[in-house]
């Protein structure tokens, strides 16, 4: 390949990984910003004072861009460490890095909403909600620990990263929605307990906090196309689609797990019952995530 073609795509990745954290940035403090102005319309409205405290909810998802930053020059240095001809695993790592940071970016602004919602209607639960917006802001400190590895000359090489960064982005999107899926029905079921003058249950976060899970998966499979591409490169092509094809089946898995723990925090806040058998149901959407890893992992051994 052309050396400028090299530069170019090793860039792009750089370029991606800022522009799509960032992406998700602006849609996620947009989506908390709304929800604050109306929050302080009501109270206005209600000739109450305006709780100047939201503005920590509208400003959560920002931190994804200062990430996106991060892996942006750390792409570029590792660029120009093997002389642009990783460009494959720049191009992946930013392209895929960018979609987990976004997706936790976007779903961290919607629980922010709901919690700018609960905080101004109730006046308590602050600290609960930080605890879920950190929850799902945990998933884009993932992506970007994780993605930061070495990165090898070989355009054989190259390609099988490319790969082995799918399966970590792609799972860690699934991660970051279902995390602020489940994140917006745990605030939205303390809203209802302080309504009615009851104690939040702060086993909700369990339910928050499953769906993260994916993202270990997608390192762990990420880590094992890693060494395997470092003996036989010449098996590229099988690394890039499972990376690829396993971080959707790990992103479908964490997407919906964080569905059904939604379900499960609007039960348990309900009924205050029922933990064990919620937990049941989570681990049989996890163990498809599970399956999809050793299986993958078998199939490149």
């Amino acid at each position: 390949m052309e050396p400028n073609t090299m530069v170019t795509l090793a860039k792009m990745g750089a370029a991606a990984a800022l522009g799509i954290a960032a992406m998700g940035s602006a849609l996620g403090c947009g989506t908390a910003g709304m929800s604050a102005i109306t929050m302080w319309k009501k109270a206005y409205a209600q000739g109450k004072s305006a709780l100047f405290t939201l503005l920590v909810f509208v400003g959560a998802p920002i931190s994804q861009t200062i990430y996106g930053m991060l892996l942006m020059n750390f792409i570029l240095d590792a660029a120009k460490a093997s002389d642009f001809t990783n460009w494959g695993g720049c191009l992946g790592a930013g392209i895929f890095g960018g979609l987990g940071m976004m997706a936790s970016a976007w779903y961290q602004g919607k629980s922010a909403a709901v919690a700018c919602d609960a905080l101004g209607e109730t006046g308590k639960g602050m600290v609960n909600y930080l605890m879920v917006l950190g929850i799902v802001e945990t998933v884009a400190l993932f992506v970007l620990v994780f993605e930061v590895a070495r990165m090898d000359q070989s355009q054989l090489l190259t390609l099988a990263k490319l790969g082995a960064v799918a399966a970590l982005g792609l799972a860690a999107v699934g991660s970051a929605l279902g995390c602020g899926t489940a994140g917006m029905a745990a605030i939205g079921a303390w809203k209802k307990a302080y309504l009615k003058g009851k104690n939040a249950l702060f086993t909700l976060l369990i339910f928050v906090g499953a769906p993260i899970a994916q993202t270990i998966y997608g390192m762990l499979l990420m880590m094992f196309i890693l060494n395997k591409s470092q003996a036989a490169p010449g098996n590229w092509a099988a690394y890039l689609g499972v990376g690829i094809f396993g971080g959707i089946g790990m992103m479908a898995s964490a997407w919906y797990v964080g569905k059904s723990a939604a379900d499960a925090c609007n039960a348990l806040g309900e009924t205050g019952k029922g933990l064990v058998n919620y937990l049941m149901v989570l681990g049989v959407g996890e163990t498809v995530a599970l399956f999809v890893m050793v299986f993958s992992m078998m199939l490149v051994s």
